[in-house]
């Protein structure tokens, strides 16, 4: 399975690096980890990180958010025992060497990580509202009023694009911790 996660939704590119935050990276990787352990029972989930900028980066000749921000929350994280990769060049992130062993992709933005998602699955992906108390899906263009899936059409692919509570979402700590996927 094809499973991605996003750390910015449906915001204008020129909008998205002043949204990549080490917290914001920092909660968004420890929601998709705990909700594939917890929802999908993978006992330790191995995330893979995109870069933001081209190449990653380039060890700071094409942008400086790997190094300044993404790196030291994947080091961070790895420190207390998830297994977290990257940042990868999101151009070679999908390639079938890059995704082995691999059990998530955690891309920057939107147009980043869903057209490879909606390119090998488009119709068949349902998406997965991560870090809520409840388990919210929708399908590939939102939310479907009818049936999200009929029966002779079989769930082969996830697409988690929101990976965080929706802003107007203000949960307790108790529901915060709460997990999403389905079992």
């Amino acid at each position: 399975h094809l499973r991605v996660a996003l750390v910015t939704t449906h915001l204008p590119l020129a909008q998205v690096p002043a949204a990549i935050t080490g917290p914001r990276l920092d909660k968004t990787l420890r929601i998709v980890n705990a909700d594939l352990h917890t929802r999908l029972g993978i006992a330790k989930p191995a995330i893979l990180v995109c870069g933001l900028n081209p190449h990653a980066g380039e060890s700071g000749h094409l942008g400086a958010e790997e190094k300044e921000i993404i790196l030291p929350v994947i080091k961070d994280l790895q420190s207390q025992g998830l297994d977290v990769r990257g940042p990868v060049p999101a151009d070679t992130a999908f390639t079938a060497a890059s995704l082995d062993g691999i059990d998530v992709v955690v891309a920057m933005y939107h147009d980043q990580g869903l057209p490879v998602l909606k390119s090998v699955g488009f119709g068949e992906t349902v998406n997965v509202t991560l870090g809520l108390p409840i388990i919210r899906t929708s399908g590939p263009a939102g939310p479907v009023p009818t049936v999200c899936r009929p029966p002779s059409r079989p769930l082969s692919k996830w697409c988690v694009s929101h990976p965080q509570p929706p802003a107007r979402y203000e949960p307790d700590s108790a529901q915060a911790s709460g997990p999403a996927f389905p079992a």
